[in-house]
């Protein structure tokens, strides 16, 4: 999902960028007849990965990633609908892998994967934040500029001309709250 998680689905996400990145140092430790799947596998992870920062720009600079900071997520009805259909897919493709085909560390992996999005996928249908949260919206809000201007990674110039073109976003964040909350 975009932006706000429950608590599980925040531990689950804090813990993954560690999980992943151990599978990147020991993907070269696999025994080699696993190679191209761990290859495969470590292909699949950072498309996901990737996909996931192009998605959820908010995300992307909580962990460090700034390549998106121009931008804000789709917080409306439908571009809620379309991650959760993108998460369906993912969860659909690393389901497919064949387990005994993978190193002990990348199953570790590719069900801290699966785990993740199936909590978030539950949450998306008992809980749903989206129709009574409406910290999910303020918070974007407020994360759109805090996280650009909290830290000092960049030129503030840079960081003041990326909060500039995400500032004409915030409107859309008020009307998805608007057209989404429907129990706060």
């Amino acid at each position: 999902s975009v932006v706000k998680r429950s608590p599980v689905a925040r531990a689950f996400a804090r813990a993954l960028p560690c999980l992943l990145a151990t599978l990147w140092v020991a993907a070269p430790l696999a025994p080699a007849r696993a190679a191209s799947d761990s290859a495969s596998f470590g292909m699949l992870v950072s498309q996901y990965l990737s996909e996931s920062e192009a998605r959820d720009p908010l995300f992307a600079g909580s962990i460090g990633v700034h390549t998106y900071d121009d931008k804000l997520p789709d917080l409306s009805p439908s571009g809620v609908e379309a991650s959760y259909r993108w998460e369906r897919a993912w969860r659909a493709r690393f389901a497919e892998l064949s387990a005994e085909r993978l190193s002990a560390g990348e199953r570790a992996d590719r069900q801290a994967l699966l785990d993740s999005i199936d909590a978030d996928l539950l949450e998306s249908t008992t809980v749903r934040p989206y129709n009574t949260d409406p910290g999910i919206y303020t918070g974007a809000i407020g994360d759109a500029v805090y996280q650009l201007t909290g830290r000092d990674y960049a030129p503030l110039e840079q960081r003041l001309g990326d909060v500039a073109k995400r500032l004409p976003g915030i409107p859309d964040h008020v009307r998805a709250a608007e057209a989404s909350l429907t129990h706060p």
